[in-house]
């Protein structure tokens, strides 16, 4: 398909064909060339623009996002998790995703359960009966094991989980129930052991 350019043009002049702009550009003394433009765009932005925002239509480029203040485009097999993946990361180097607080939200790693928790034998701390909340902002991991021969019941958010039990003798129940962040969780009978992964 050729397309008929309008002709003499000087620097800047523009021609719109199906829907595409056109911008002619001066090179030489007699010399120039066309290139595609999006309608009202005003050029490249820079670093500064797309830190600061435009209302004006520009070309955002990987070269423009380097040194941005909210984004900085890494392509390097060595920094990124993955080899020759292409990462997002703050001016400051570090990959920053905000943690997931709504459906549709990516969960992020330090929200995972067992990411930076540990296990913690937390009986001498805990009473039957009494609630405790689970502070953090990703759930836990509790564990509990009942008496000889008796039932473990975890109630959390003023549910009561089912209950295990046992009549056997020399037989220990045992309860193993993820705490949401924020909610608050009791166990109702008596116990021997209690752990939580937090």
């Amino acid at each position: 398909m050729a397309i008929n350019f309008p002709s003499p043009v000087i620097n800047g002049n523009t021609y719109d064909y199906n829907g595409v702009r056109y911008t002619y550009t001066k090179s030489g003394v007699d010399e120039g060339y066309w290139r595609v433009t999006t309608p009202g765009s005003v050029g490249i932005a820079t670093s500064n623009e797309i830190s600061a925002g435009t209302d004006g239509v520009k070309y955002v480029t990987p070269l423009g996002l380097v040194g941005t203040a909210e984004w900085d485009l890494l392509v390097d097999a060595a920094a990124t998790a993955v080899a020759n993946t292409l990462a997002l990361r703050t001016a400051t180097g570090n990959l920053v995703a905000a943690p997931a607080t709504a459906n549709g939200h990516a969960v992020t790693y330090e929200q995972l359960l067992g990411v930076g928790q540990t296990y913690s034998d937390v009986g001498a701390s805990r009473v039957a009966g009494l609630p405790y909340t689970n502070p953090s902002d990703k759930p836990i991991l509790i564990i509990i094991k009942g008496t000889n021969g008796s039932s473990v019941e975890v109630v959390v958010d003023g549910i009561t989980m089912p209950v295990a039990a046992t009549n056997t003798v020399n037989a220990f129940p045992t309860a193993s129930v993820v705490i949401p962040p924020g909610s608050t969780y009791s166990c109702s009978f008596a116990f021997t052991e209690w752990f939580e992964l937090s």
